[in-house]
């Protein structure tokens, strides 16, 4: 039975080897409570079972995840957090689609009201001339009602007061400007 005892022991280099670390932390596992035989000497499958033991109240300890995984999960959230908040900003800065629309059918009318009568004011003036000034001067005419168009004076004096396509509408503005319209149709009729 001494023989099978003796035969267990081992000496600290072994120890340090089935660990993965060197003597001066085994020394320090044993200050640690880790049991040792004699001086020098290990019970191979003792050292194991307290190893193992300590292994396991490290992990426990540290709460299951590692410092890395911690910091990556924080550098995670602080990056969704920024994102909600852009997005957040995005959406302030935008302008409410019945809005949107109202604009847009606003600048088809000034399109409308600026083409449509120029060949009535155009016509008077082309009789008897030839085809050459006939163009060049219903060129000018139309050049010049899309420029007027271009600068977008006409829809902006009907356009809500303070909501040019470019600015922030408030909800003050809105309410200001009336209620949404329920259809597509109430857009077009007004």
């Amino acid at each position: 039975m001494k023989g099978e005892t003796m035969e267990k022991l081992v000496n600290v280099g072994q120890i340090a080897l089935d660990f993965n670390c060197s003597e001066r932390q085994i020394r320090n596992f044993v200050a640690a409570g880790m049991p040792r035989a004699r001086h020098g000497k290990y019970d191979r499958l003792e050292c194991l079972l307290w190893y193992s033991r300590k292994l396991k109240c490290d992990i426990d300890a540290a709460g299951d995840i590692s410092d890395l995984e911690r910091e990556q999960i924080r550098v995670q959230k602080a990056t969704a957090d920024l994102k909600e908040i852009e997005l957040s900003d995005r959406r302030a800065s935008l302008m409410p689609r019945w809005l949107f629309e109202k604009h847009v059918q606003m600048h088809f009318e000034a399109v409308r009201r600026a083409i449509l009568p120029l060949a009535d004011q155009i016509a008077p003036e082309l009789e008897g001339l030839d085809r050459l000034e006939i163009r060049t001067r219903l060129h000018q005419k139309y050049r010049a009602a899309l420029s007027q168009l271009a600068t977008g004076s006409d829809v902006i004096e009907e356009s809500i007061p303070g909501t040019d396509m470019g600015e922030n509408v408030s909800p003050e503005m809105v309410e200001t400007a009336g209620k949404q319209p329920a259809t597509r149709a109430e857009i077009r009729s007004q």
